[in-house]
């Protein structure tokens, strides 16, 4: 009697030379591994870390921690994709923000947004959930980690909450109306100020003075206001 067989498929022909046993080991680890995602996960190029952190802000839908240092020189690429455009959060997802005084990104906050300074040079950090973050790497290099294990993720949210606690509330920071809100996205999709009072049953003179109210926050004209609500997530 033979003992059971495992099934598999034929033998391959003998080799003259035998693989070394490390290669072996890797190659068992990688077969047993496929398809999982690592606990941690360096993105060199900044194209990499804006599709890792789009995806995690797509599912996101408890809280979202995130620390946005002023946009200066040189820039972190985690940086520069904070201030970019990132896909709108789910409304139940709870944001509070942490930033440096002056913080171009503190500038203009949408409303529901928890925001506090702190007068210190800030390094970018965001927690999706609790369960995935992002950090810059500090090494000159500019890449980003996708931290995906627990206890670390755990960590940084300590140390968010730890800074949250001894920052201060962005009291100055102005909020927008649901009206100068739907006014701004007017502006990006390039309606005049007559097609927009129009649309909304106000006269032209009603939005002109919309539009310088919320120009002389921003410190800009009417040319930018588009980009820089766009910039800043105000729409």
């Amino acid at each position: 009697m033979t003992g059971p067989v495992r099934r598999g498929r034929a033998a391959a022909p003998a080799s003259r030379t035998a693989a070394p046993p490390t290669a072996c080991a890797e190659q068992l680890y990688d077969e047993a591994h496929q398809g999982e995602r690592l606990p941690v996960t360096e993105h060199p190029h900044q194209a990499a870390a804006r599709a890792a952190l789009t995806a995690a802000l797509a599912a996101c839908d408890k809280e979202l921690l995130t620390v946005r240092p002023t946009p200066g020189e040189p820039v972190h690429p985690l940086t520069a994709i904070l201030a970019g455009n990132l896909p709108p959060l789910s409304p139940k997802a709870a944001q509070r923000v942490i930033t440096q005084d002056g913080g171009r990104i503190a500038q203009f906050a949408p409303s529901g947004v928890k925001m506090r300074t702190l007068d210190e040079t800030l390094e970018p950090v965001v927690i999706c959930d609790r369960r995935t973050a992002f950090i810059g790497i500090a090494d000159g290099q500019g890449g980003t980690l996708e931290i995906r294990q627990g206890r670390v993720v755990q960590h940084l949210v300590r140390a968010f909450l730890r800074d949250w606690g001894r920052a201060r509330p962005y009291a100055s920071a102005p909020t927008a109306t649901d009206i100068q809100r739907t006014i701004l996205k007017a502006i990006v999709n390039g309606q005049t100020d007559e097609t927009i009072a129009r649309r909304l049953g106000l006269s032209r003179r009603s939005v002109a003075e919309h539009v310088r109210k919320i120009s002389d926050r921003l410190g800009s004209s009417r040319a930018q206001l588009g980009y820089l609500a766009a910039k800043t997530h105000l729409i």
